[in-house]
């Protein structure tokens, strides 16, 4: 091994997005400076995952550490490496790439690879619940419900998301909520609550416009009501970065957040659903994760 060259391993989930992975270990010699890194990859499998891979990278002293894959994938890797020195990387190969997105990553795969040739990362963020980290954002109500429904399926990709949303959106009802965001109550139904390290959830839908991913601030969006008289305004308020303007939001910046949850409720972070009840707290880990981007 030659002096300075640098340890890289990628994570690669090969069923994430519905891409076929099978050309990325030759653009991956193509593209990835050899004069510069040392890469291996490696494939999640239903007998090794994501986080196994990465804490034995951390065991082998690995420099970088990348997430071949969509929001799951990318979670479970950068579970490992909060609070350590060792420098994430995205290869955005998922459905909707939010993170990815929000951090100037190109999307398409050789360019994605290209881009870690310039080294460039910095220190951001993360969020913290229950002992667990989110890079992009933790939501509650309908996304919630629908991440829920959608990891139950054999087919992924934006087309069945789509599908998913659809089937179940008729049928979804508000719940209530009641938040203490840095002392301050907010008690009421809502159909979606999201708090957001980054701007948006995925395809360039803009749930927190203003989210600074680094600022130490986590982006508490409500959205009161969704149904079929204010759907196209509000997916126009996404896609246009300004839901914080819309009647039907809203918007906070704050560090820590305290939930209670009467009954099991659907939440998901960055995109991986689960249920939880009771008390629950969120809260902004300042400059946490050492992460390959373009800011």
């Amino acid at each position: 091994m030659q002096t300075g060259r640098k340890k890289i391993l990628f994570v690669v989930n090969p069923i994430s997005g519905g891409l076929n992975k099978k050309k990325l270990p030759e653009l991956i010699a193509r593209n990835l400076d050899p004069k510069v890194f040392i890469p291996e990859l490696f494939y999640t499998s239903l007998t090794l995952n994501a986080r196994e891979i990465t804490l034995k990278a951390i065991e082998e002293k690995f420099d970088i550490v990348i997430a071949a894959g969509g929001d799951g994938t990318m979670n479970a890797v950068a579970q490992c490496l909060v609070n350590t020195d060792i420098i994430m990387g995205i290869l955005p190969l998922g459905s909707g790439n939010g993170l990815a997105r929000h951090l100037h990553i190109p999307l398409k795969v050789k360019d994605a690879i290209a881009f870690i040739n310039k080294l460039s990362h910095r220190r951001i963020d993360t969020i913290r619940i229950n002992g667990q980290y989110s890079v992009n954002c933790i939501g509650m109500g309908f996304d919630a419900f629908v991440a829920y429904h959608f990891s139950k399926l054999p087919k992924r990709g934006l087309k069945t998301y789509v599908t998913t949303t659809m089937k179940h959106f008729k049928n979804y009802h508000r719940q209530l909520y009641t938040l203490d965001i840095d002392g301050v109550e907010f008690k009421g139904k809502a159909a979606i609550v999201t708090f957001a390290n980054s701007s948006q959830w995925g395809n360039n839908f803009y749930i927190a416009s203003m989210a600074d991913i680094a600022d130490g601030k986590i982006d508490v969006t409500i959205i009161q009501h969704l149904n079929y008289r204010n759907i196209l305004q509000l997916a126009y308020r996404l896609i246009s970065k300004t839901i914080h303007r819309s009647s039907q939001a809203i918007t906070f910046k704050a560090e820590k957040i305290n939930i209670h949850l009467e009954e099991n409720t659907p939440l998901h972070i960055d995109g991986e659903p689960m249920l939880v009840k009771g008390n629950n707290t969120i809260e902004i880990v300042p400059s946490s994760l050492n992460i390959l981007c373009d800011l």
